[in-house]
């Protein structure tokens, strides 16, 4: 379970280092086992299977994302050839909790997320320092919304689908009539 108040406290003091994003096609034969120094934000286009060292798998489909932690082998495999976008950046340790495993996070996403986050897979140029900073304060704010989403989606995977339902019309009613 994502502690509501560790993420947060992190990044009160740290910003997150944008290092690369890129795209690269993955095949339904799979990709080499591999790992990054960096930590990886994948999302999929396509449906498929991630397995990890462990022979832990995790069932991916169209634009599911999962982040990894640096140095941890994974292995995709596409139903379908296809193309997967990818940003990898660097944080200070001790990392929270919740990126100290593999996180799996479930479509949809919201539009303005997942436009961000394809956004900064398109190839950079050599940067300015100024253009550096910029990067590493997007992919900060780009990896706390994937965690508040993450946290979301885990507290209503938590609850009936009836409970479900009378929350959404509770928040529904409390945002637009009770003023």
């Amino acid at each position: 379970m994502v502690s509501r108040n560790e993420f947060p406290a992190y990044f009160e003091k740290r910003t997150l280092q944008f290092v690369t994003g890129l795209r690269h096609p993955i095949s339904a034969s799979g990709m080499l086992m591999h790992a990054h120094p960096s930590f990886e934000v994948v999302y999929h286009f396509s449906h498929g299977q991630v397995r990890l060292r462990d022979d832990t798998s995790f069932d991916f489909r169209n634009g599911a994302v999962l982040i990894y932690p640096p140095e941890t082998p994974h292995l995709e495999v596409s139903a379908l050839p296809a193309e997967d976008a990818c940003i990898l950046f660097r944080a200070l340790e001790p990392f929270p909790k919740i990126l100290r495993k593999p996180l799996h996070i479930q479509p949809p996403l919201e539009t303005p997320i997942r436009e961000e986050l394809l956004s900064l897979t398109r190839k950079t140029p050599d940067l300015s320092a100024a253009s550096q900073l910029a990067l590493d304060h997007r992919v900060t704010a780009l990896v706390i919304q994937l965690l508040q989403l993450a946290q979301i989606k885990q507290d209503l995977a938590g609850q009936s689908s009836n409970q479900r339902i009378v929350d959404m019309a509770k928040n529904y009613i409390q945002a637009n009539f009770d003023k």
